[in-house]
């Protein structure tokens, strides 16, 4: 049995150009636009947000090292308080055998 080839219904665009909407040129526009975000107000708005953030990061980093500090220095005082405690002890401190009969 013999088929006959396919035809195709619909034709596919081919090379057609789209008509741009637009005279200027991509280029000429992104330039332009890249200049509006250089402008002298951006960048000044860039270096405080810049300046916030490296403010908030020596803060946080001074804040952290202080409550090292006091963490450290806590355990010292503890450590001293300790060691006091054991000297008043041993010094004078009458223990009774475990074993004895009395």
């Amino acid at each position: 049995m013999q088929v006959d080839p396919i035809k195709p219904t619909l034709k596919a665009p081919g090379a057609e150009a789209l008509k741009p909407k637009c005279d200027k040129l991509l280029r000429n526009f992104a330039f332009n636009f890249n200049l509006r975000r250089c402008t002298a107000e951006a960048a000044a708005r860039r270096k405080a947000e810049t300046d916030a953030v490296v403010a908030a990061t020596k803060a946080a980093r001074l804040k952290a090292e202080a409550a090292t500090l006091a963490a450290s220095m806590a355990a010292e005082e503890e450590e001293t308080r300790l060691k006091a405690e054991a000297e008043q002890a041993e010094a004078g401190a009458y223990t009774r055998a475990l074993f004895s009969s009395t």
